[in-house]
């Protein structure tokens, strides 16, 4: 099967396997979808455009902007190692030095909380939170994050354990602003995209700026049978480390840039990509899953550790991976409507296949 991966106003013909091919059926992906935004860089080249099965697929603007989800926590990370090489924060010292008042404070510290080790419990899985997004709920206040995840019981001591947690995020992002006094919209323009002059990508402020993104109806806002409209339904708020909106041109290059060393030290760039290992996951394309800081990591690949991030909420799915081999780096990004995280995720780790048989 033959599908076409645009490059400004040219098209070039690709082939990709049955397997490739077989991402963009919904009958496997039922909570997918047809085609995905795709940027596949490389030292040499950075191709971008839309990947379907075929023509009658609609494709996307070399533009178009998708919600980053969880893919945020990378550039939180980023912001705050970029803190500690500048000494405005410390990995190790404990947070209560610049947020006194948040549960454990005296116990846990900025490195915990970018590996996920910090204890604190999440709120993805509470039923006032779900009921509360599809109910078109206002988002709650920071104070009641804590409240409804139950953040005065730690699910382990500190650095004894790991757990995925927003809200341990959402304390990384108040450190940030703590520290800058400023908004982490501002935040993130001066450190990340002033730096790599990236235009388009920035930290969603108002639900008003939903519109302009690219979205398939949600289920997690709808019934089964008809989705709900993201940006009439959904609030911002609701990712509480709050969320950024980008290009796959754009994020690919923040993930190449960031993993290639251009954003603070090597010894830095090191302490992020330590590997913490986790459980396999069955219904991921993953080898050997592990986190550093940030980011997603799987050592199972024979051409070294691969890099990167996912995110995903109502609408929209996001993932990026990056293979840093000394002579030709390779960074992936695939974006596409749909809800169904392990459908971008396998049409990125596909891509990189290809590009390594070349």
């Amino acid at each position: 099967m033959t599908m076409s991966l645009q490059k400004a106003n040219k098209i070039r013909q690709l082939k990709f396997s049955a397997e490739a091919a077989a991402l963009t059926d919904l009958r496997k992906y039922p909570c997918g979808s047809p085609s995905a935004a795709i940027c596949i860089r490389t030292a040499e080249n950075v191709f971008s455009g839309a990947l379907a099965e075929n023509a009658e697929t609609p494709a996307y603007a070399a533009d178009a902007q998708f919600i980053m989800y969880s893919v945020t926590k990378t550039i939180i990370a980023a912001v705050a190692l970029r803190y500690a090489e500048k000494q405005l924060l410390q990995l190790d010292t404990p947070i209560a030095l610049w947020l006194p008042n948040i549960p454990h404070a005296s116990s846990i510290t900025l490195r915990q909380l970018l590996r996920h080790s910090s204890g604190l419990p999440d709120y993805g899985g509470a039923p006032q939170y779900r009921e509360a997004v599809r109910s078109g709920a206002a988002p709650w206040t920071e104070t009641e994050y804590f409240t409804y995840s139950h953040a005065e019981t730690l699910l382990f001591p500190p650095g004894l354990g790991w757990s995925y947690s927003n809200i341990g995020y959402m304390v990384a992002r108040m450190l940030l602003e703590k520290a800058r006094g400023a908004t982490f919209a501002q935040i993130a323009q001066e450190e990340i995209c002033e730096p790599l002059n990236l235009t388009t990508t920035h930290i969603l402020t108002k639900d008003e700026e939903l519109a302009q993104l690219v979205f398939g109806p949600s289920k997690e806002l709808g019934s089964q049978e008809t989705g709900g409209n993201v940006p009439e339904l959904y609030h911002i708020g609701w990712v509480a480390h709050g969320v950024a909106a980008s290009t796959v041109q754009e994020i690919s290059l923040f993930f190449a840039a960031l993993l290639g060393g251009q954003l603070f030290s090597a010894a830095l760039l090191r302490e992020m990509c330590t590997y913490s290992p986790l459980p396999v996951m069955r219904d991921r394309p993953v080898l050997r899953p592990g986190y550093g800081m940030g980011l997603q990591i799987d050592h199972g690949w024979p051409e070294g550790p691969i890099y990167g991030n996912s995110g995903g909420g109502p609408g929209a799915r996001i993932a990026v991976i990056h293979l840093p081999q000394q002579r030709s780096p390779i960074t992936i990004a695939v974006a596409a409507p749909g809800e169904d995280i392990a459908q971008v995720e396998s049409i990125a780790t596909q891509l990189l296949k290809e590009q390594l048989a070349q």
